[in-house]
């Protein structure tokens, strides 16, 4: 087999688990260096990429207009004095929507 670091030809031990792909200890430390760049990188990009997501959501969310829609206290206090549930009442009024929603 052929050490991925170095390019040196070695004997690979056979202890089972995951195939040896380096010739030596120094190879592993140089390997190890590498793999950790590039996992840092990655999570540099991956920070990014949520920030920019997080930034989009919270401009959208700025953009939205406010809720025009009664409160909760409003539509209990409805329930109420028409002898139902705020449950009962919310599913009255959803189903006699023109639009279904």
């Amino acid at each position: 087999m052929i050490c991925i670091v170095c390019g040196k030809e070695f004997i690979p031990r056979n202890r089972g688990g995951m195939p040896q792909k380096v010739c030596s200890s120094e190879c592993k430390k140089i390997r190890i260096r590498e793999l950790n760049k590039i996992n840092y990188q990655r999570k540099i990009e991956q920070k990014k990429d949520y920030n920019k997501l997080y930034q989009t959501k919270k401009r959208v969310r700025k953009q939205m207009p406010k809720s025009t829609s009664k409160s909760l206290t409003e539509l209990q206090k409805q329930a109420q004095s028409r002898g139902l549930s705020y449950g009962q009442y919310v599913a009255m009024t959803e189903g006699s929507r023109p639009d279904g929603v």
